[in-house]
């Protein structure tokens, strides 16, 4: 009867570091190992052929371990593995069936998320029937000001399956409602969302000079 559990590496000696490197130096017959068995990649990063205990860092290292704190590895332990690449295509174009069109268009060819960037007059905070609003109205970005243009906007998409990113500028509360509220109406649950509201109001101020609101409001 086999044993339910067993290792493997009881069964031969432990060997260091320092020994298999030997061992390879030996077998490569006086070839550099740095240029052999060392990948040297494009954006200087070396890859080692073997990689043990020794390499991971301690619990002072700043840079931690992917999917753990502080995250500057990721989020995500197996990073792009598990789930591939996140496919983004930005869309911009004011015309509300122009860019349904372009979406089809994308996601027919591999696109697996969308970032949707707002006109001026939604970014601003500009409600449609606000004077100031026509002449923001369409410019440098798509015409969504109601849930019902957000819903028509994004009618193809299963929204379970692709993620939607926003850029709203400092309006990113009311754009954020918008897309929870589209959510709510195809009836995803929290869970099933995948979406970036990319709420970052300091940014808007230091690139803009400006914010429809004050500062402590929009960091709230």
């Amino acid at each position: 009867m086999l044993e339910p559990e067993f290792s493997l590496g009881e069964d031969f000696p432990p060997v260091s570091y320092e020994e298999w490197h030997a061992l390879a130096e030996a077998d490569l017959k006086g070839a550099p190992f740095e240029q052999k068995l060392v990948t040297h990649t494009y954006e200087g990063i070396d890859i080692q052929p073997l990689y043990t205990r020794r390499d991971r860092p301690g619990d002072g290292d700043p840079h931690g371990f992917p999917g753990w704190p502080p995250f500057v590895r990721g989020a995500r332990p197996l990073g792009a593995v598990q789930n591939g690449w996140d496919l983004r295509q930005e869309h911009a174009h004011p015309d509300l069936d122009a860019t349904r069109q372009a979406i089809v268009e994308d996601l027919k060819g591999g696109v697996n998320s969308l970032l949707l960037r707002l006109d001026c007059a939604a970014r601003d905070g500009l409600d449609p029937d606000d004077p100031t609003a026509a002449e923001l109205a369409g410019r440098d970005g798509i015409m969504v000001s109601s849930l019902d243009d957000l819903d028509h906007l994004l009618a193809d998409v299963h929204l379970d399956q692709i993620g939607i990113a926003l850029e709203a500028g400092a309006a990113f509360v009311p754009a954020a409602a918008l897309l929870v509220g589209l959510w709510r109406r195809r009836g995803l649950s929290p869970e099933q969302a995948r979406g970036a509201f990319n709420a970052d109001p300091l940014a808007v101020l230091a690139g803009e000079g400006r914010l429809p609101m004050s500062p402590e409001s929009a960091l709230a």
